[in-house]
């Protein structure tokens, strides 16, 4: 269970990278990769 539930989350991460990798302004990517990747408050 812990597994499943960890590639979910792996999967999810991925998506978000993709996302974030398709946002125009570098500066934007730069604050989203640092708030919803790092973890590193606003």
């Amino acid at each position: 269970m812990l597994e499943i539930k960890e590639m979910e989350l792996l999967e999810l991460m991925t998506q978000a990278e993709e996302y974030i990798e398709s946002v125009p302004k570098s500066e934007v990517r730069t604050m989203f990769r640092l708030y919803y990747i790092d973890g590193i408050p606003w």
